[in-house]
C-alpha cells in the first residue's frame, strides 16, 4: 500500500454503545439503545450502512448494557463480510471514557475514530482524519451548527484550529450555535493517555484536561441525529429515511 492509499484509509472506528439509554426506556423497553427500531431496521444496521459508505474497514464496539443482544445482532450484519467487526464488554458501567479505554487496552492501534453509538451525521470521515493528520492534532472533534443547542451544549473556539470550551446544556443565546457531534479523532499520544484512565466521560474527564489541545472540523450537516431522547427518536424516521 503506497502513501496515498494509507492517507485515504480510515483508522479503526470505535463505537461506544455501553449505555443503558434510560431516557428511551418508555419507547424501546429493555432493548439497548443501539438496537432501537427505526422503520423496520435497527439503529445499528443504519449505523453500519453509514460506516460502510464512509469506507470503514475495522469497527470495534464497546458494549455494556444488554451486550448479548448487540452481539447477536452483530453476528447477523451483512457488513461483516467486508468490515472486520469485533467487540469488548465492560463488566460494569465505565462511562464513555472507560468504555474507550477498555478497547484501547485490548487492541493495538496508533490512531482511531470514536463515535457515540446513538449518533449519525453526514460528514466525511476521511476528510476529517486527513485534516488532523496534517495538522498533527492529538485529539479532534467534529462540530456542526444546530438551531437549539440545549440538548448538546455548545462549543466555543480559541482560534481556527483549537476548541476553547464546552458550554453547558442550556439554551444558547448564540444564533445557530456550534455543537459537538460525538465523533472524535485520537492520535497515538492521546491513546496512550486514555489507556491510563479507567472510567468517566470523554468530554468532562479527558477533554477538560489542561494538557489537551482539542482540534476541530466544521461540517454543515443535512443529517445529524442522536436518538437519545423520545423526541429525537420520533424524528429519526424522517431524518434517516434515506437509509430505510
Amino acid at each position: 500500500m503506497n502513501a496515498a492509499d494509507v492517507e485515504k484509509k480510515l483508522p479503526t472506528v470505535v463505537v461506544l454503545a455501553g449505555g443503558q439509554g434510560t431516557r428511551l426506556k418508555s419507547e424501546i423497553g429493555n432493548l439497548p439503545k443501539i438496537l432501537a427500531p427505526i422503520g423496520g431496521k435497527s439503529f445499528l444496521s443504519i449505523l453500519m450502512m453509514w460506516l460502510k459508505e464512509q469506507g470503514a474497514v475495522r469497527v470495534i464496539f464497546s458494549l455494556g448494557y444488554q451486550a448479548e443482544q448487540v452481539i447477536s445482532a452483530l453476528s447477523m450484519l451483512p457488513e461483516k463480510s467486508t468490515i472486520d467487526i469485533s467487540f469488548f464488554v465492560e463488566d460494569f458501567p465505565l462511562g464513555t471514557l472507560g468504555g474507550l479505554s477498555l478497547v484501547l487496552n485490548n487492541e493495538e492501534m496508533n490512531e482511531c475514530i470514536v463515535i457515540n453509538g446513538d449518533t449519525i451525521a453526514d460528514v466525511n470521515l476521511t476528510s476529517f482524519v486527513s485534516q488532523h493528520r496534517k495538522l498533527g492534532s492529538n485529539s479532534a472533534i467534529i462540530v456542526t451548527q444546530v438551531e437549539d443547542a440545549s440538548r448538546y451544549g455548545s462549543v466555543t473556539f480559541l482560534n481556527e484550529n483549537i476548541i476553547d470550551d464546552f458550554e453547558e446544556k442550556v439554551l444558547s443565546t448564540v444564533q445557530m450555535p456550534w455543537v459537538n457531534t460525538g465523533i472524535y479523532y485520537f492520535s497515538s499520544s492521546s491513546i496512550d493517555i486514555i489507556k491510563s484512565l479507567s472510567n468517566g466521560s470523554i468530554e468532562h474527564d479527558y477533554f477538560s484536561r489542561v494538557d489537551v489541545k482539542l482540534g476541530y472540523s466544521k461540517f454543515d450537516c443535512n443529517i445529524f441525529i442522536d436518538i437519545g431522547t423520545p423526541s429525537s427518536f420520533y424524528n429519526s424516521l424522517k431524518i434517516l429515511g434515506c437509509y430505510l
